[in-house]
């Protein structure tokens, strides 16, 4: 039951990650067409780093997972790699989610709307749980660090699976990036209207 737990959060963390960059490219594709606040270019940026830490988070835990079920990586590798992706990649979604929630929140004051009011209750709620499991999971994980360094064990898995992991989220992150901001300039409706004629 705990495991079907962990594999829906990571899932939906990786919803969450992708809209994120979604979210940041019809922003900014806003911005371009229209005069807002300057600010949320800023939260748009807050937006898209968020969304690339919590997919590289989420493809690296599933990446080093499935290899190892497959015998592809040992444990040793595993157990290093999930420890570097929550000291550095989990610090950085925490980090990055108080900024989101604080913007979030400022926007549900100032302009109260359904989802926006429902979406800042959430973003409040998981950024106090992603403080909290940070708390208390980073002695752990900077153990495990020491451990398999000073070991010298899997170092070099480590290294091509976060690489991987990385340079695939940024990927994706950019696809997601591109059609927000190309929804929010209406690039592609003129498309549309000229294929129906």
């Amino acid at each position: 039951m705990v495991d079907l737990l962990v594999i829906i959060v990571l899932l939906l963390d990786f919803v969450v990650s992708i809209w994120n960059s979604y979210a940041a490219g019809f922003s900014l594709g806003l911005l371009r067409i229209s005069k807002g606040p300057g600010w949320i270019r800023g939260a748009a940026l807050i937006a898209l780093a968020a969304g690339i830490a919590g997919e590289t988070y989420v493809i690296a835990t599933f990446l080093a997972l499935a290899l190892n079920a497959y015998g592809l990586v040992g444990a040793d590798s595993v157990a290093l790699l999930l420890a570097y992706n929550l000291v550095v990649t989990g610090g950085l979604i925490t980090i990055l989610g108080i900024g989101i929630t604080a913007e979030g929140v400022y926007l549900a004051i100032t302009h109260p709307a359904g989802w926006g009011v429902w979406l800042s209750l959430y973003n409040v709620f998981a950024s106090i749980w992603n403080v909290f499991s940070y708390i208390r999971n980073f002695g752990a994980a900077v153990r495990i660090i020491r451990t398999e360094e000073r070991e010298g064990q899997g170092q070099g898995a480590v290294i091509v699976l976060a690489a991987v992991a990385v340079v695939t989220a940024v990927l994706l992150s950019y696809i997601a990036f591109h059609f927000g901001r190309a929804h929010a300039s209406g690039e592609y409706r003129g498309r549309v209207r000229d294929e129906d004629l």
